[in-house]
């Protein structure tokens, strides 16, 4: 479905099955960003953060599905947040590069004699938490149930599966401690 919406004074499509944006006097926010979100109230917006083209914000579920995203923060281009009853909470002064994916939520898989598509989600380790002052380098992945401290870096090419203590530099594949800031 379609739907023509009248957004910050432009006229935009968006492909989607549910759309509702809470904005706070909202500063920039790209054409082509994509919104498939189905709590009317899932994602807040600071006026002072930027969001760039084609990132997506998803989430399907519960009423506790949002996406929060704090003053002053740069998402960049091509970034995935993907919710499933979970919250994506991201701090003040945040950079986020290129690339990057914030998946909150994981398929089921024990079942052998049924398809994990059809199996549900995951609900033990679900929501994601970036500090204040966090740069997530692009082509990064962050999974359900991580927080990042305040300052922390993450480097480029990374997966982050564990928490990361403020003003620490991870990186890798899982991501381990590189040094402090």
């Amino acid at each position: 479905m379609i739907n023509n919406i009248i957004f910050l004074f432009k006229l935009i499509k968006v492909k989607t099955f549910s759309f509702y944006v809470k904005l706070k006097y909202f500063r920039q926010l790209s054409f082509s960003v994509i919104f498939k979100l189905s709590n009317p109230n899932a994602l807040v917006i600071d006026r002072s953060s930027v969001i760039s083209s084609h990132t997506v914000l998803a989430g399907k579920g519960d009423k506790s599905n949002m996406i929060v995203i704090g003053k002053n923060t740069y998402i960049g281009e091509f970034n995935n947040f993907r919710i499933y009853n979970s919250k994506i909470i991201i701090g003040d002064d945040c950079l986020i590069s290129q690339f990057v994916s914030f998946i909150s939520a994981n398929h089921n898989y024990e079942e052998l004699f049924i398809p994990i598509r059809l199996q549900g989600h995951k609900s033990d380790k679900i929501n994601i938490f970036l500090g204040n002052d966090v740069w997530v380098g692009c082509n990064s992945v962050i999974l359900p149930g991580v927080i990042i401290g305040d300052g922390s870096i993450i480097a480029s090419n990374s997966v982050v599966n564990c928490n990361v203590p403020s003003y620490e530099i991870w990186g890798g594949t899982p991501a381990k401690f590189i040094k402090k800031r």
